[in-house]
């Protein structure tokens, strides 16, 4: 009987370890729904993975630190592409795969057929909605894959309701794909109005309109920016009116207080919100807006809201990482999304929607800052190798436009001339490779020939390659040392590289089938959208070339 017992339980046993292999959502006993009422993606533009543990004991317990504690960090999260930036960072966040794949690769390249610079979701093919101006000529037309949006809208028929905002346009579009229901932005200047395209709508919705009616702006701009905390509470960062940080316009000094009605003329009236803690205050109460007046997560269907938060990029670039403003634009933050998620608990239900959070990239610590503690890094100049190369090319094939452009430190040859004058466009790529290889802060330099005819699944090349897209990269690739930048300034600070710094981010889910947890394996930004759509039980975006997270469904 002992023996009998003992080979039952041993079965028994097997077979539960067999069933806990499978993948599925855990929600908790509350649960009960199939899925989420509402899905709600939050990107806080530029916020750099550790910034979220550098002023951990200075947070609330009810926005980063409760999603954390309650919800499944993935710790080791980056973005598997260069170069990091805004278009790309969102087009991958919600694509599931790199700008190779969904076309996106950078926040503005280099296009043949039009011979300029283009923009990556101007359109001069739709109209302005909401403004006279041409700032709402925009759409996701260079988009080439699927979005999570787009993928659920065919999953439910169109019955979803799918919205994005953010202050910048590319942040609220990008995530809509093709099919989403609308993406909304923030028109600033002498205007203070949230804009779309007639790509989603020809008019504005009333709740919109509504929304611009309540005038936020006006009350925010009366408002005086200080420290939200004590003193002692900025001990990790650098002291206020430091050398790495530059002011906003007619303020004599980066310090504060700031006097945002003082300030308001001579930094672009309202487009001084974007660079405030009350940019992010704003997002969020049109976030809430578009909740209650679209009627997002009032049904079984599952809607998604992607929201993004610019002020952090905004204020990253002007002020660098390490800043008092920084910090500070990160504690009301933290505040803002307190109140958001209690919004969410009381308008949709707690356990009813499920939270991811991220970032589009990071940022580099400021390069003189460095320098100034002797760690190696330096400001990237290539305009006289540009002209070097382009005097080269001239003495050595003739005078002619043999560069058309130098974009995200690319070459873009003028391929026509090349196959006009029967020259070898390999041999010209590498002669250009071999040239600027001689150049300090060039670490390695990359030719399209190569990324289109080999396959490197480790090392810089894998990044450099995930970033590559046949039809819209360049030729010749220029990649830079670690903490070196390019950058119009000595102050502030940039992104751009696929080094740590810019690629490491933080990646939070919490909610709906989601228990505490964390995990140390990396993960690649790219395995963010594959996993929401299992959450989802939908198809992946059709790109997709990211993996489900198995841990978090666990």
């Amino acid at each position: 009987m002992k023996q009998l017992f003992s080979l039952a339980l041993a079965l028994l046993i097997v077979g539960c370890s067999s069933q806990s292999q499978v993948s599925t959502p855990n929600p908790s006993p509350e649960e009960t729904s199939f899925q989420p009422k509402l899905v709600v993606g939050i990107v806080v533009d530029q916020m750099r993975y550790d910034l979220l543990y550098r002023f951990w004991e200075d947070l609330g317990d009810d926005g980063f630190k409760k999603l954390v504690r309650e919800g499944f960090s993935c710790e080791n999260t980056h973005f598997n592409y260069t170069p990091t930036f805004t278009g790309p960072g969102h087009t991958s966040i919600y694509t599931g795969t790199t700008p190779s794949m969904h076309g996106i690769i950078s926040n503005d390249w280099y296009n043949y057929e039009e011979d300029s610079v283009i923009y990556c979701v101007n359109d001069k093919g739709v109209k302005s909605v909401g403004t006279a101006s041409s700032s709402g000529q925009k759409s996701p037309k260079w988009l080439l894959t699927t979005t999570l949006a787009d993928e659920l809208e065919l999953a439910t028929n169109g019955r979803s309701k799918t919205i994005g905002i953010s202050l910048k346009d590319r942040s609220s579009i990008m995530p809509m794909g093709r099919a989403g229901d609308g993406a909304y932005w923030f028109e600033g200047a002498k205007e203070g109005n949230w804009v779309t395209s007639s790509w989603y709508n020809e008019t504005l919705p009333s709740w919109v309109t509504q929304f611009n009616d309540r005038k936020l702006c006006d009350g925010y701009l009366e408002k005086v920016w200080e420290l939200s905390a004590s003193e002692d509470t900025y001990d990790e960062s650098l002291p206020d009116n430091n050398p790495y940080e530059n002011g906003f316009t007619g303020h004599l000094k980066p310090t504060f207080p700031y006097d945002l009605k003082a300030m308001a003329e001579a930094n672009g009236t309202y487009d001084l919100m974007k660079i405030t803690p009350w940019g992010n205050e704003l997002t969020i109460e049109m976030a809430k807006a578009a909740i209650i007046g679209e009627e997002m997560g009032v049904d079984d269907i599952p809607d998604l809201l992607a929201l993004s938060f610019s002020a952090f990029d905004y204020v990253g670039h002007k002020f660098g990482p390490t800043s008092r403003e920084a910090q500070d634009m990160l504690l009301v933050l933290d505040k803002q999304l307190a109140d958001f998620i209690n919004f969410l608990d009381d308008q949709i239900g707690k356990n009813e929607y499920l939270i991811f959070l991220t970032a589009d990239h990071g940022a580099v610590h400021v390069p003189s800052y460095l320098k100034s503690l002797q760690i190696a890094a330096e400001y990237w100049k290539p305009a006289n190798m540009v002209e070097d190369v382009k005097a080269m090319l001239a003495t050595k094939y003739g005078q002619g436009r043999w560069v058309l452009s130098y974009n995200d430190d690319q070459f873009y040859l003028n391929r026509k001339l090349i196959t006009e004058q029967k020259l070898n466009l390999r041999t010209m790529q590498v002669e250009i490779r071999d040239f600027v290889m001689n150049y300090t802060g060039v670490k390695e330099v990359y030719t399209a020939d190569d990324l289109a005819r080999f396959e490197y699944t480790t090392s810089m090349r894998g990044v450099v390659q995930n970033g590559y897209n046949h039809r819209r990269s360049g030729d010749v690739f220029i990649l830079t040392e670690p903490g070196w930048l390019k950058y119009s300034t000595f102050t502030g600070t940039h992104h751009g590289s696929p080094y740590a710094y810019d690629t490491h981010v933080p990646l939070l889910f919490y909610g709906w089938g989601i228990k505490a947890g964390q995990s140390h394996k990396l993960v690649n930004i790219t395995d963010l959208a594959p996993t929401i759509s299992g959450l989802l039980h939908i198809q992946m975006p059709n790109g997709t070339t990211g993996q489900m997270i198995d841990e978090v469904f666990h």
